[in-house]
């Protein structure tokens, strides 16, 4: 049975994702799967693109480490 995940857990789960955490480490945090995490950042992927969702990866490090 598989429980809902409340819409901010995912804007977290997507956030943690764009700050450049692993999927082991945000799956541990949020206490999901890590399969949960993998369909929540691939939702955000079909949903801009997958090249804008890699963009704005790239962008949340660089300014991570800026």
């Amino acid at each position: 049975m598989s429980n809902k995940i409340s819409e901010y857990t995912k804007s977290c789960v997507i956030h943690a994702w764009l700050m450049g955490k692993s999927r082991k480490s945000i799956a541990s945090e949020f206490q999901i799967g890590e399969g949960t995490v993998s369909k929540i950042k691939d939702q955000l992927s079909n949903m801009i693109g997958s090249y804008d969702a890699i963009s704005l990866r790239e962008l949340a490090l660089g300014l991570k480490k800026a």
